[in-house]
């Protein structure tokens, strides 16, 4: 992706305030991130979070990325560089630092992950007993239509 024009790519990016604020008044605040890059293949997620050269993970990051990673089903890969070109890369949790790299060396680290995680058997599905949404009512958007006959189910 090209940045064209900074003034609308700022003023596009995603505010989390209303919604944080939203959850606080529920007497749950809850905190949200973000994800740069995310692809999914069999129920594995590889999760790409690019940072200029010099920044850091941040605490509430590193915990993310620990549990994502510790469920050995995810792939965390934190990348530097400029613009879309990477120049050294961590997987999380399985290296001590980051390594050096090319976009090609880098390109080729994707498509690997990619070509095993697409041979992978496809992970359990969650418990039964682990329905989050049982208890929300449908909103009017998504409440059934009554059946035009008057029939029931």
């Amino acid at each position: 992706m090209t940045l064209r024009c900074i003034s609308d790519y700022l003023n596009n990016l995603p505010t989390y305030g209303p919604i944080e604020a939203a959850t606080g008044r529920l007497g749950r605040p809850l905190r949200f991130t973000d994800a740069d890059m995310m692809r999914e293949r069999r129920g594995r997620l590889l999760l790409l979070e690019w940072k200029a050269p010099g920044q850091t993970v941040n605490a509430g990051q590193g915990i993310l990325f620990a549990n994502l990673v510790r469920t050995g089903l995810h792939t965390v890969v934190v990348v530097w560089g400029h613009e879309g070109i990477p120049s050294s890369y961590i997987l999380w949790g399985q290296m001590e630092s980051p390594a050096a790299t090319t976009l090609d060396d880098f390109a080729a680290l994707l498509v690997a992950w990619d070509t095993w995680a697409t041979v992978q058997p496809l992970p359990a599905a969650a418990p039964a007993e682990w329905q989050p949404f049982a208890t929300c009512k449908a909103s009017p958007q998504t409440r059934a239509k009554p059946d035009p006959t008057g029939k029931t189910a």
